[in-house]
């Protein structure tokens, strides 16, 4: 049996945790998972449940020393084989610990920000990634145009790089008309049209956004899932902008079942890796009408299974919602996504690609 240590510094709700959720339910018996993790957050208890207590703390999205060693001691005594760093902070954990326990090192970056070459901090960061990218034994890019953004930054082009699309359950049909039908009763969601959308309310969500498409389409209910810093400053523009119809639900155990009883999903994302969030809603059936950028251009065929719209042009975006809405599309583009999400988005398939890669990482190391 071979032991591998996630590691993360987000335990809230959002994309990467569920995605380190995921992975490890879907590892054979063979692979023994553990986990780095805050306790901050509500994935802290699943991760604990999911590895049978199997954790080590991190603090939550900061570097600390002590933290660090604690992480050291762990993997020593528990004869950890394979780390695998989840996104930036996790990743310079997993760097500095592999440089005093020689063991392989697997990293998915989980999304590169588009600015990323802008301001001296991130020229820092992409020059440490140059540097210490020597430290890794593979990449995992979540989606191809996260590869081919880290192709053209000329980071991790000496190490080997895998494109292992995000997945996630396939839902049946008959789960998501039980799921629509009990969460609309329970919304008192009856005729309305329900635009919907997953936030941690920071720059890279741009749910303003979000708030700015619906002034525009008053006859939709439009729906926020999710906390963070910006939620207030959302909250007070739809107040003094007099909007109305953007519903603020918070963070929720059951996001499937708001996306079953939704009708669209609406992404205002500044960049994604690959949104774990679009992923749920098309395997749902939802049309997705979601920003030009890195990650979503992956998940949205342009007139099959939602739109693209440019971001910032908030007429376009109402443009395509209303598109979508036509009665002979919406059929079209939500069978479209189910299928596309059943075909090239499982989360079986990625568990699997993800199992081949540890075996070939762990064979190489054994080898050396």
């Amino acid at each position: 049996m071979k032991k591998i240590l996630h590691l993360t510094i987000s335990s809230e709700i959002g994309g990467g945790p569920e995605h380190i959720f995921q992975l490890m339910s879907g590892m054979p018996l063979e692979f023994e998972s553990h986990i780095a993790c805050p306790e901050r957050g509500s994935y802290y208890g699943k991760f604990l449940k999911i590895t049978s207590n199997r954790v080590v703390l991190l603090p939550h999205r900061k570097f600390s020393i002590s933290y660090l060693i604690s992480a050291y001691n762990y993997i020593k005594t528990n004869k950890i084989d394979l780390l695998h760093g989840h996104g930036k902070g996790a990743g310079f954990y997993c760097r500095l610990l592999s440089i005093f326990i020689r063991i392989p090192v697997v990293h998915t970056p989980h999304g590169i920000n588009q600015k990323i070459e802008i301001g001296l901090i991130n020229k820092i960061y992409i020059q440490f990634e140059r540097l210490f990218s020597f430290l890794i034994n593979a990449i995992v890019y979540v989606s191809k145009t996260e590869f081919e953004y880290a192709q053209q930054l000329k980071i991790w082009s000496n190490i080997p790089g895998h494109i292992i699309n995000n997945g996630t359950k396939v839902i049946l049909a008959d789960q998501k008309s039980e799921w629509r039908a009990e969460k609309r009763e329970q919304m008192n969601w009856t005729l309305e049209k329900v635009i919907i959308t997953a936030s941690r309310f920071d720059f890279q969500k741009n749910t303003i956004e979000f708030c700015k498409i619906a002034d525009k389409l008053p006859e939709f209910t439009f729906v926020i899932l999710g906390e963070g810093e910006e939620k207030s400053h959302c909250e007070f523009f739809c107040k003094t902008t007099g909007i109305s119809n953007v519903l603020f639900v918070g963070n929720v155990p059951d996001p499937l079942n708001y996306f079953a009883a939704a009708d669209v999903y609406l992404s205002t994302a500044r960049w994604e890796g690959l949104s774990m969030a679009i992923l749920e809603s098309m395997a749902v059936g939802l049309p997705v009408v979601a920003t030009k950028v890195i990650g979503n251009i992956d998940l949205v065929k342009s007139g099959e299974t939602g739109f693209l719209y440019t971001i910032g042009d908030i007429n376009e975006a109402v443009k395509y919602l209303l598109s979508v809405f036509e009665d002979v599309n919406y059929l079209n583009f939500s069978e479209n996504t189910k299928n596309f999400h059943r075909i090239s988005f499982s989360s079986e398939s990625m568990c699997r690609k993800t199992e081949s890669l540890y075996i070939d990482v762990l064979n190489s190391k054994s080898k050396n």
